[in-house]
């Protein structure tokens, strides 16, 4: 429940906010040229089948007696070891994964497909960004897709050897651009919007002028 005080005090804020938000509106803005550029990134997609082999799945097969700084290292050699015969099999055909399913059923590792990727969102899941996956999908000869005579590769990640091969590329359709221009700009803008307000209070906080309050300090160390 809201006193009027508290409740004039919320309406206030909420104006001021909003007031906030369209001052950073108005100084941002995106023009046709970058809205085109969008179109042509955010439609140009990837997706990619893969292999992920982190040394935390492959640990829980190796023998428990072993100490963890032991089964750590084994662990991180058979991934490397796995990544490398993954690499020469993993392919777009059925029989591959086939291949590779057989490999790694002892591990519990299985085939996966990735959402579409584009130069900006580069995720897959389990594994994260992977900046150099994605720098060779989008390659305009691709060592990773097999129609431009790439093939399976490894990558060695923070989770673990990934192995990729592109399964499938989408092109910007031009005829899609009218629908799409005015969410894309909206897209543009906001980004810009909220890349303007983090380095506003960047330039704050660089500014601000902070004083220790020795009797709250004071209060709080004993």
């Amino acid at each position: 429940n809201y006193t009027p005080a508290s409740f004039e005090k919320l309406i206030r804020e909420e104006i001021g906010m909003q007031n906030w938000g369209r001052y950073f509106r108005a100084r941002v803005h995106a023009s046709e040229g970058e809205v085109q550029k969008e179109f042509q990134v955010s439609g140009d997609k990837r997706t990619v089948k893969y292999v992920l082999l982190s040394q935390e799945s492959l640990a829980k097969g190796l023998d428990a007696k072993l100490d963890e700084a032991k089964k750590g290292s084994e662990a991180r050699a058979l991934a490397e070891k796995l990544a490398h015969q993954v690499e020469g099999l993993l392919a777009l055909d059925k029989g591959s994964d086939g291949r590779v399913n057989a490999l790694l059923k002892p591990y519990k590792i299985e085939i996966k497909t990735s959402q579409p990727l584009t130069r900006t969102v580069g995720f897959l899941s389990g594994v994260g960004q992977v900046p150099a996956l994605v720098r060779d999908a989008f390659q305009s000869k691709s060592p990773i897709i097999p129609a431009d005579g790439g093939k399976a590769k490894a990558y060695s990640t923070a989770a673990g050897w990934v192995v990729a091969v592109v399964s499938s590329v989408e092109r910007p359709d031009p005829a899609k651009f009218q629908e799409a221009q005015d969410r894309l700009r909206e897209q543009l803008v906001s980004r810009k919007e909220r890349a303007l307000y983090d380095s506003w209070i960047q330039a704050l906080a660089k500014k601000a002028k902070i004083e220790k309050n020795e009797q709250v300090l004071g209060h709080s160390e004993t």
